[in-house]
């Protein structure tokens, strides 16, 4: 005996377009543009802070202090979940849970990066940067680890979602 197939409804463009969607929209984390100014008028930007901790600037006398990258890659036992879901969501045509899911990667990943920061990077400040912290003549600020001064760089470390 043969069953009759009944295609009630035909979801192929709309699985497609939210297949589509998934692999074409990137996290991603870190700071970006319309957020790089510091509030203090500062010469340089967050973002300019952030590649010159992440990479080290021997000119500058700033060692590496590998942040982005690897506060995201300590993120991954969270984050494949939550994509493995998103995947799902897209083989069932439902482009609002893709969203849903790519904004809490990018929370756990965010998350995961300020933790990081807030641990504290190696190497530490030197003695130096310690002692003009330490001294300053406007507001001195006693933040001891790196990237952890004023609040201003860590507080605008986010994510954005990019198709």
């Amino acid at each position: 005996m043969s069953r009759a197939v009944v295609v009630k409804k035909d979801r192929t463009s709309a699985i497609l377009d939210a297949v589509r969607s998934l692999t074409k929209t990137d996290v991603m984390i870190g700071i970006p543009e319309s957020a790089a100014a510091r509030g203090d008028d500062a010469p340089i930007t967050n973002a300019v802070i952030g590649y010159l901790n992440e990479l080290g600037s021997p000119a500058q006398s700033i060692p590496p202090r590998p942040h982005l990258a690897p506060g995201v890659a300590n993120a991954t036992a969270k984050v494949v979940p939550q994509m493995r879901a998103a995947a799902l969501s897209a083989v069932e045509g439902d482009k609002q849970e893709i969203e849903k899911r790519l904004n809490a990667v990018g929370l756990i990943a965010v998350s995961s990066v300020k933790a990081m920061i807030t641990a504290g990077l190696s190497p530490g400040l030197s003695t130096a940067t310690l002692y003009r912290r330490q001294h300053r003549k406007v507001a001195p600020r006693m933040g001891m680890q790196p990237l952890v001064d004023t609040g201003d760089y860590l507080k605008h470390i986010t994510y954005v979602l990019r198709a």
